[in-house]
């Protein structure tokens, strides 16, 4: 079976660099370091499994980002995360449906749970399903 594909999007190239460590050895990750680089990257895809995104970022918010892949992919997971916004509260009701909300700093196992709740099909209820293009 593939690795589940994964687009990770942050413009600090450090955590980009630290979020690609982490999961790589269980996804294939796809990294961008802004909304329009990982728009363009989106379309070269063949398939998609999940989305990581930053929140806060210069050019396009994680938060349109996030609006903008759940028009054309409705069901696709995707979390999204921020060292400002201190609680989901902040965010509630501008995220899309089904958005999920993680808070920098985070345990590296925290997100890889996350991760594997969302983005793998083994057994997984949550598990939305790949996403062709």
């Amino acid at each position: 079976m593939k690795a589940p594909v994964l687009l990770v999007v942050d413009d600090d190239e450090l955590v980009l660099e630290l979020l690609n460590d982490i999961l790589q050895d269980e996804f294939t990750v796809v990294t961008a370091t802004d909304g329009p680089s990982a728009l363009e990257k989106l379309r070269s895809l063949s398939a998609l499994d999940g989305v990581i995104t930053d929140f806060d970022m210069p050019c396009m918010s994680g938060l349109e980002l996030m609006w903008r892949i759940r028009q054309r992919y409705p069901t696709l997971p995707m979390v999204g995360l921020s060292g400002t916004l201190r609680s989901p509260h902040q965010i509630a009701g501008r995220c899309p449906e089904g958005a999920v909300f993680l808070q920098k700093p985070f345990e590296v196992s925290e997100l890889l749970t996350l991760a594997r709740r969302l983005f793998q099909p083994a057994g997984n209820q949550d598990y939305a399903g790949r996403t062709q293009f």
